[in-house]
């Protein structure tokens, strides 16, 4: 799995979410997670691809990163 994080620092989810579905949405492309956490400085959305070009499309899009999932435990040992 391929996690991308992307920071949001300004107020109000409803634009930066609706930015992203657009984007999946037009991409035809489904994450298999989709998070958020509310931090000090902003907002935090986290979400989980299976195929690593559409982890990194949707990062180059939003100027995200992508990070190692360490909850991952399908990796053998």
């Amino acid at each position: 799995m391929h996690v991308v994080e992307i920071h949001h620092a300004s107020e109000g989810l409803a634009a930066p979410m609706s930015q992203m579905r657009n984007w999946l949405d037009g991409k035809r492309i489904e994450p298999s997670t989709f998070q958020l956490s509310i931090i000090r400085s902003g907002t935090l959305f986290r979400l989980t691809f299976c195929e690593r070009s559409q982890a990194t499309a949707f990062a180059r899009a939003f100027h995200g990163r992508i990070v190692v999932d360490t909850e991952d435990r399908t990796l053998a040992a």
